[in-house]
C-alpha cells in the first residue's frame, strides 16, 4: 500500500510540475499594436474659385498630414460630390450668397475641422 500510494503521489507532483511549467511557458504577450489611423495636421482648405455662378462647380482640397485620414465634408448650401482629400462643391441653381464649406479630418488619435466660404451669384 505504501508503494501505490508512492507512485500516486510522484504521478501527481510530476503533472502538478507539468502544469506549472506549462502555465509558465505561456505567458500571454502583449503585442504592440500601432495606431494605423494618425493625424498629425490639417494644414489648409482651398477652393479653386471662391466666386461662382448658380449651379457651378469648383474643387475644394484639404491637405492634411498622416495615415489612414478620413475625410468628411459638408456644406451649408449646395452638394459636395466625392470622397478622400479633393471633392467638387456643386452650387444651389437657385440660392445665392455666401456658403460655408467644411471638412473633419479624423484619425484614430483625434480630429480637426477647418472652413472656407464660396459665394454664389
Amino acid at each position: 500500500m505504501y508503494l501505490i500510494n508512492s507512485i500516486q503521489m510522484k504521478r501527481t507532483v510530476f503533472i502538478n510540475l507539468f502544469i506549472l511549467l506549462f502555465l509558465l511557458g505561456c505567458k500571454e504577450e502583449q503585442e504592440t499594436v500601432p495606431n494605423s489611423s494618425v493625424l498629425v495636421s490639417f494644414d489648409s482648405l482651398t477652393i479653386q474659385n471662391d466666386t461662382i455662378p448658380t449651379g457651378s462647380t469648383t474643387t475644394v482640397t484639404a491637405v492634411a498630414q498622416g495615415s489612414e485620414l478620413t475625410y468628411l465634408w459638408s456644406a451649408t448650401r449646395g452638394d459636395i460630390v466625392g470622397s478622400g482629400n479633393v471633392v467638387t462643391y456643386v452650387a444651389p441653381t437657385c440660392v445665392i450668397g455666401d456658403n460655408e464649406i467644411s471638412c473633419v479630418v479624423k484619425a484614430s488619435n483625434k480630429s480637426e475641422g477647418k472652413k472656407t466660404l464660396v459665394t454664389v451669384y
